[in-house]
């Protein structure tokens, strides 16, 4: 039995693609997952499952959510174990960024971006922001505050060409509690 993090994209924002966090406990449960727990609004749910390859339990719990609730909803998914290897690669963890967990983000791919596409992102980043994308995640740090930087979310999926979804660096610290 593995432990995983699903993160689904875009749900509970500004009203549109609500799911109640006790609703979504309850289809993971009734899908034979075990463990289920969740985390804040916006769609971070810790569980157990027997199901080993990434790509089947992906495809598995983004057709359960689109059965149950009538729309599609990106999921992205990570074990306990990778999760703990990302955390060990946050760049931006000094002394210099004690204060700074909600201008941190993580974001996960579906993909690992082609190098050309992370150099055409790179032509977005404005100092003093920054973003260091690894494998099939980005870090990113923006002192601004991210409601001010035009680093989102959407420049992200389209530049890189890939399927994205973004925590703050409080939100992610949190689901490593849960994933413990």
């Amino acid at each position: 039995m593995t432990k995983y993090l699903a993160l689904l994209r875009g749900i509970n924002v500004g009203g549109h693609k609500k799911i109640l966090m006790a609703d979504l406990r309850e289809l993971f449960e009734s899908h034979g997952f075990t463990g289920v727990k969740s985390y804040i609004q916006s769609g971070n749910v810790v569980f157990n499952s027997e199901i080993e390859d990434e790509v089947e339990l992906t495809t598995r719990v983004e057709e359960m959510i689109e059965v149950e609730f009538g729309f599609k909803v990106p999921v992205r998914i990570r074990t306990a174990a990778q999760m703990k290897q990302i955390l060990e690669k946050i760049p931006f963890i000094g002394s210099d960024y004690l204060d700074e967990a909600s201008k941190i983000a993580i974001t996960f791919f579906d993909v690992e971006p082609a190098e050309a596409q992370i150099l055409e992102l790179g032509k977005f980043v404005y100092a003093p922001e920054q973003l260091i994308v690894s494998g099939r995640e980005a870090y990113s740090h923006c002192p601004g505050g991210f409601a001010r930087t035009k680093l989102t979310n959407g420049i992200i999926e389209k530049k890189l060409g890939v399927s994205a979804t973004s925590r703050n660096l409080k939100t992610f610290k949190k689901m490593m509690e849960m994933l413990k």
